[in-house]
């Protein structure tokens, strides 16, 4: 079963610009290819595309809207990567989650997701190693913090699954990324 989206739409969805008539069609077509279990490693790529659309209010999330010491670092971070800053959204990154954890602690719900902006900064870059650190990192904090079913968990979830298929770890990859998508179903 063939997964049925456009490069534009990827797109469009990887630029945050998906208008919420594309975002429902992405999600059916992601719930159809998770019954259907399709061979993985062709149609992973196109489904982490998918459901970067899917969890792009998850990213985010709940907490860093409420969070004033979040909102002080967010507007910057989201602009370098905007502008495809790379080098600048990781430098952002890191700076956000030092100070987060000397403010609020290395495990506070606000470190994991400032090592969750470093993941997905590490990710862009083609760190893997170090970006599944961090994401692994937020989301052990997400589950501790916010509990399992949470929608910020789900996108820790789904960052790691991600960087784990970058790396070409499809099976690994494959159940946290079906875990994601059962916490955002259900929320």
């Amino acid at each position: 079963m063939e997964i049925p989206y456009t490069p534009a739409m990827c797109r469009r969805a990887l630029a945050g610009q998906m208008n919420s008539g594309e975002i429902e069609i992405m999600k059916s077509a992601v719930k159809r290819w998770l019954r259907a279990r399709t061979a993985l490693a062709p149609s992973l790529a196109a489904v982490c595309t998918l459901l970067f659309a899917v969890f792009a209010d998850a990213q985010t999330g709940s907490t860093q809207a409420k969070n004033p010491l979040l909102a002080t670092f967010e507007p910057q971070i989201l602009a370098a990567k905007q502008k495809s800053d790379w080098a600048g959204f990781e430098k952002l990154s890191r700076q956000a989650l030092a100070t987060i954890e000397s403010k609020r602690g290395p495990n506070s719900p606000e470190a994991a997701t400032a090592a969750t902006w470093l993941a997905n900064a590490l990710h862009t870059e083609g760190k893997y190693p170090e970006a599944e650190a961090m994401a692994r990192r937020a989301l052990a904090i997400d589950e501790k913090t916010l509990g399992p079913q949470h929608l910020d968990t789900a996108a820790s979830l789904y960052l790691l699954g991600l960087v784990l298929e970058s790396e070409g770890r499809y099976a690994e990859a494959e159940p946290i990324s079906r875990r994601a998508l059962t916490i955002r179903e259900q929320a």
